[in-house]
């Protein structure tokens, strides 16, 4: 028996290897938008129809997120910068909310403010960022979890903008500490 690869089998490995390494990547940008449109920055992730999660956004013209109703759910601390962004965006009409999470563990207070807040505005775009996406993805994600989501599938949910392992074992305590 000959275990000799002919040129043609080695190039129907190649193209197989290409074909896998190119459906991964449409699979990640499907999820992973480079847009520019009213809501979305330019690196940011859609998490639901009209839910987008994102880091810093002082490069979208509030007259786009005004323009297509967004609220806009900041996160950062005031160390951060809140108040200039809250007048920013304020002053151009764009509904505004800050809930901020520093490096304290996720509070009740925050979680119950950020879903009250998603029931007042159920049908309206929402873009909520902090700086680097992380405390977006940790708080979608624990939104995920108490509508019912299994943690390891909110965490690979919002991984794409979530990204860094102590986020995800802060996604993995919360639910724990739910469950009791």
């Amino acid at each position: 028996m000959n275990n000799r690869k002919t040129p043609a089998s080695m190039l129907r490995s190649v193209l197989a290897a290409v074909a896998a390494s190119l459906a991964a990547v449409l699979l990640l940008s499907a999820a992973w938008t480079y847009s520019q449109d009213a809501a979305s920055p330019p690196q940011s992730l859609k998490v639901a129809p009209q839910v987008t999660l994102a880091g810093f956004i002082d490069q979208v013209p509030a007259e786009q997120l005004r323009e297509s109703n967004t609220l806009v759910i900041d996160l950062r601390t005031a160390e951060e910068g809140t108040a200039d962004e809250q007048t920013r965006l304020t002053q151009a009409g764009v509904s505004y909310a800050n809930i901020p999470m520093g490096r304290a563990p996720l509070s009740s207070t925050q979680i119950a403010d950020f879903e009250a807040l998603l029931a007042e505005h159920p049908d309206q775009p929402v873009l909520i960022h902090c700086a680097s996406g992380n405390r977006a993805g940790l708080l979608w994600a624990v939104h995920m979890i108490n509508q019912g989501t299994d943690v390891e599938d909110a965490i690979q949910h919002v991984s794409l903008i979530a990204n860094r392992e102590p986020v995800h074992q802060a996604i993995r305590d919360y639910a724990l500490t739910k469950a009791q």
